[in-house]
């Protein structure tokens, strides 16, 4: 009447590993999505203008495309207001 037999203890044993292994897992995989990305979504900020129209430095009655690098040769009139 005692103890369990050998097939009980298997099962226990098994059962025991399957639940070290699952929460191990579960560790790991909230580690890895709480550290968040490796790399930047957003581009660093680099101190140039983004794309559009400017003022033009040269005539005060010109605007000149920006394409976000560098400015173009492509101007226009300023728009009166």
């Amino acid at each position: 009447m005692g103890g369990l037999s050998p097939i009980h203890w298997l099962i226990l044993t098994v059962l025991l590993l399957i639940v070290v292994f699952g929460l191990r897992a579960m560790v790991r995989l909230i580690s890895r999505s709480s550290s968040g990305p490796s790399t930047p979504t957003v581009p660093p900020q680099t101190g140039r203008p983004r794309a559009g129209w400017y003022p033009d430095q040269q005539d005060p009655v010109l605007v000149r495309w920006h394409d976000g690098y560098q400015w173009t040769a492509y101007t226009q009139p300023r728009q009166k207001r």
